[in-house]
């Protein structure tokens, strides 16, 4: 509520649960500890029980109002696919790819000049890194980049929290976008004399660029 959301029934519900809890931890501590001086707790129940009565129905009739919505319509920006684009690939042997996808799908692009690539990424925040990589035993601080994934836990938790926020404030119920489920795609554009040479490995986390 503090938050913008009107949830009179659920904090009705809330308040007589505790109130509920409260008298039956009291009654149960009175059983093991007699008290000389007892104190009236049956009124509190009683109260308790009328307020969980009056928000049950009360919390129902509100959220059968909200809306169903996809999470495409109020976050689009968790939707856009990113780009990274590679120059220069003589000097570029391999590409690590240190994130989630469910396939990779190569695809001519005549607009990009020999040598370049361009990686779209499934949705979310990369960068490219030249340390902290796994090194082989040729390995070549010049010849190798890692894309990794900086999504870190703490922000998924940010941006759950505001989803849930902004449904409830907002009368909404958020549904999951099909599309969404669907994106985590790799693709791999280049020109042809350059697709010609990119070779992905089996466990699709090494992209290799052949001379």
């Amino acid at each position: 509520m503090f938050q913008g959301a009107k949830l009179w029934g659920l904090t009705l519900v809330c308040l007589g649960l505790i109130g509920i809890f409260q008298a039956v931890v009291s009654g149960l501590w009175r059983i093991v500890r007699p008290a000389t001086k007892k104190r009236p707790y049956l009124i509190a129940l009683i109260a308790s029980v009328i307020l969980t009565g009056i928000g049950v129905p009360l919390m129902m009739i509100e959220f059968s109002s909200y809306e169903e919505v996809p999470i495409r319509q109020d976050f689009p920006e968790l939707f856009q696919q990113q780009t990274i684009h590679l120059m220069q690939t003589d000097e570029l042997d391999r590409v690590y790819l240190s994130f989630y996808f469910d396939e990779v799908v190569f695809r001519e692009n005549p607009k990009l000049g020999y040598g370049s690539l361009q990686l779209i990424l499934p949705p979310g925040n990369y960068e490219q890194r030249y340390n902290d990589l796994p090194i082989p035993p040729d390995y070549e601080y010049s010849k190798t980049v890692n894309i990794v994934s900086t999504h870190e836990g703490a922000g998924e938790f940010r941006t759950g929290l505001e989803i849930f926020l902004r449904g409830l404030r907002e009368g909404k119920w958020y549904q999951d976008d099909q599309d969404y489920a669907m994106g985590h795609v790799l693709i791999v554009e280049a020109s042809q004399p350059t697709l010609s040479q990119l070779t992905m490995d089996e466990n699709q986390t090494v992209l290799h660029i052949n001379p």
